[in-house]
């Protein structure tokens, strides 16, 4: 009887084994769930940054476009030209790119007695620049690339180009280059060159050439239009 009695138990513990057993997770399928979740939300957080990369492209992209057709409207509208400038302006940790885009006009101070009055007759004199429209930075992390294979619009060497400095909002120099706009819808730029400026991320710029994500404006100075070029 005492054999049957311990044969009962051991059963019994079998039983109890198995049942707390069935529903649980060995060490090795719980490495194999947490490998697979740290997939699938790596693959997650690389199509969400693309996708996020994406949407600051088009919207650097409709920055340029839209630009320059203000300006371009701007001086037909007003019968005067419409100067578009870019700025070398810094980022949220100090950096220095070309990502800064303005509009504005001469202004020619004719009254004596009103502020601001120079005698243009006098040796090295230039009317004011005075702006239409605030600076305008590119979305983040967005820059033009500075070299002239890539944005002829920022070479210093081109005499139709004006460069210069000017002291922004927070007192520090920044470096300019600007164009014009007519009023019978024109640029001021000579229509035997192809007149680009590039978009990429700035920090695509440490490599030296072009990334795959990028976007290439050309401006057609005899009409004052614009088309954009993606890879």
């Amino acid at each position: 009887m005492h054999f049957h009695f311990s044969r009962s138990i051991k059963a019994l513990q079998r039983g109890l084994c198995g049942r707390l057993r069935a529903p649980g997770f060995t060490l090795v399928e719980i490495l194999i769930v947490i490998t697979v979740m740290l997939l699938l939300l790596t693959i997650a957080g690389t199509g969400a940054s693309g996708m996020l990369d994406t949407l600051r492209m088009k919207e650097g992209m409709a920055t340029m476009r839209d630009t320059m057709e203000q300006a371009r409207q701007a001086a037909i509208i007003s019968n005067r030209e419409v100067i578009v400038r870019i700025y070398k302006t810094r980022n949220e940790f100090g950096e220095e790119f070309w990502r800064g885009l303005e509009l504005g006009v001469m202004k020619l101070v004719t009254d004596p007695d009103a502020p601001g009055y120079e005698n243009p007759s006098a040796p090295g004199y230039k009317p004011k620049f005075e702006r239409v429209r605030a600076v305008e930075n590119l979305p983040g992390g967005l820059a033009f690339h500075p070299s002239p294979n890539y944005s002829l619009l920022l070479d210093s060497s081109q005499t139709e180009l004006e460069k210069g400095l000017e002291q922004g909002p927070d007192g520090v120099q920044r470096e300019y280059i600007s164009f014009r706009f007519s009023p019978d819808g024109s640029c001021n730029l000579p229509t035997s060159r192809k007149w680009t400026l590039t978009l990429l991320k700035a920090s695509d710029l440490k490599t030296g050439s072009l990334p795959p994500n990028y976007a290439t404006m050309q401006l057609d100075p005899a009409t004052a239009r614009v088309r954009i070029y993606r890879p």
